[in-house]
């Protein structure tokens, strides 16, 4: 996994705009997995998360809540690791949008954390578990009794004012990139990036079947 917490920086940073309520996102989530998939040997990547208020969020029940809270319970979990952080930011997805789990309740953070650590066991004796349930929720509960959770200092840009989702490149030297991911489907996602960055995307590996 080459996010920006594991590995040297590399030429090329990705700033992922996105938020656990954000449908778009949800529905982005197969194209970033093959992107990084098939090109992230090429470049670092972090989620800026935005922290919805209540008039932009809205979960599959109709009724508006704010993801403040959510999204500081994914920072926590990334506390473990990228890893951990990633799957606990899928798993918080899939019970909003999915489900209809209200994730401004504590509670409902802290359920998904047991399920999600559930899901995926260590093996004894040799690996320890993917996501320690129990560390997170110790994490979770200490930070959320003593800071209020609202918008990262990254989601101030004037990007971030524009919506989400959507990717910002940003390389030394370079302007910053932004490429917006509303709907659109892979292709036209990476035609977007090889022309941000050439050297480190191509559209020929999708003619070819390569990985890039």
């Amino acid at each position: 996994m080459n996010s920006l917490h594991n590995r040297p920086a590399a030429t090329l940073l990705i700033d992922y705009y996105t938020d656990p309520l954000c449908r778009q996102s949800w529905a982005f989530e197969p194209c970033w997995r093959r992107l990084r998939a098939e090109f992230g040997h090429r470049f670092d990547w972090r989620y800026c998360l935005g922290g919805l208020l209540p008039h932009r969020a809205t979960p599959a029940t109709g009724q508006p809540r704010s993801s403040r809270l959510a999204c500081l319970a994914v920072r926590c979990a990334e506390q473990q690791s990228p890893q951990a952080g990633d799957l606990y930011l899928r798993a918080l997805r899939a019970a909003a949008l999915c489900d209809g789990r209200d994730l401004a309740q504590p509670d409902v953070l802290l359920d998904i954390s047991s399920e999600l650590a559930a899901q995926l066991p260590g093996l004894p004796k040799q690996l320890p578990s993917v996501f320690n349930a129990t560390i997170f929720q110790q994490h979770f509960l200490r930070v959320a009794a003593t800071h209020a959770p609202a918008h990262e200092a990254c989601a101030g840009s004037s990007f971030a004012a524009q919506g989400i989702p959507g990717l910002v490149l940003r390389r030394a030297g370079w302007p910053d990139q932004i490429i917006t991911v509303n709907n659109q489907p892979y292709e036209v996602l990476l035609h977007a990036l090889a022309q941000a960055a050439p050297d480190l995307f191509y559209v020929a590996s999708l003619e070819e079947g390569g990985a890039g």
